[in-house]
């Protein structure tokens, strides 16, 4: 495959494990991967300031975050799709007047909350004690907001979850998110039409590679466009029903050293 084929990579249930560490058979398939000449990208619901320095020190070639918010190629920062001003706006009054916990993630920074900052650190950053460098409870949730990639937000309950998505799902991209996966109340918003799928897009059009094959690998909803858009697509074993419905070839579990054990059965090392 070589040169010619990309992988784009989720973090949290793919790279990252239950334990929140990179398992050595994953770290070790990224490292094989790119010694074959395959380019590896990172593509997650985090923002640059949610990255575990020792995870991104593994090498990849280039980031999406922010769950196609921010688009990079090596030390290149190619484009950032922000949420227009006036739907952060209708975000915070809505989320004020209905009781939801929320946080905005950009590449500078998160701020929020919080409850739900303090949840969302043990979840993606808990090497660092204190919020890390970057990360602060909001002053005024309305300040700074023309920056905003993505936003978490954590409703009352499943249901006025569900309410919240029919109410602005014409305007934003809203998916399940992950803190709360069995019993979802939680989600994360990114501008209309952003997703995964469409920095996979942009990035081979940028690349100029029409004819290389897009891999893609993940587990949860916000990995569902980046799979449409792959040509070959990887679900883990701990994927929900709607990953493994997208998937040409299920894995094992994160758990299970899935993660590895795709690489080899998709020949990339």
């Amino acid at each position: 495959m070589g040169s010619d084929t990309y992988v784009f990579i989720d973090i949290d249930g793919t790279l990252v494990n239950s334990e929140k560490v990179v398992p050595v058979s994953a770290r070790d398939a990224c490292v094989r991967a790119r010694a074959n000449g395959i380019k590896l990208v990172l593509s997650t619901g985090r923002s640059l300031p949610e990255l575990l320095p020792s995870l991104v020190a593994i090498g990849f070639d280039g980031i999406v975050s922010a769950s196609g918010g921010a688009v990079s190629w090596g030390s290149e920062q190619l484009f950032e799709s922000p949420i227009p001003p006036e739907r952060t706006h209708e975000l915070f009054e809505y989320f004020r007047a209905n009781g939801f916990e929320f946080l905005w993630q950009a590449s500078r920074g998160v701020w929020g909350d919080p409850g739900l900052l303090e949840e969302l650190h043990q979840a993606v950053r808990p090497d660092v004690a204190g919020l890390p460098e970057g990360w602060r409870v909001f002053r005024d949730p309305e300040e700074e907001i023309d920056d905003v990639l993505k936003c978490l937000f954590k409703a009352p309950s499943p249901d006025r979850a569900q309410e919240f998505r029919e109410a602005f799902d014409d305007r934003l991209t809203i998916v399940d998110g992950s803190l709360d996966a069995k019993h979802p109340s939680n989600g994360e918003i990114t501008a209309a039409g952003v997703s995964k799928g469409t920095a996979v897009r942009e990035l081979r059009r940028h690349l100029g590679v029409p004819n290389a094959r897009f891999i893609g690998i993940g587990d949860s909803e916000n990995d569902a466009e980046m799979l449409r858009e792959a040509d070959y697509a990887i679900a883990m074993g701990n994927a929900t029903p709607l990953i493994k419905g997208l998937a040409d070839m299920e894995t094992d579990s994160v758990d299970e050293d899935g993660f590895a054990h795709a690489f080899e059965r998709a020949g990339l090392i």
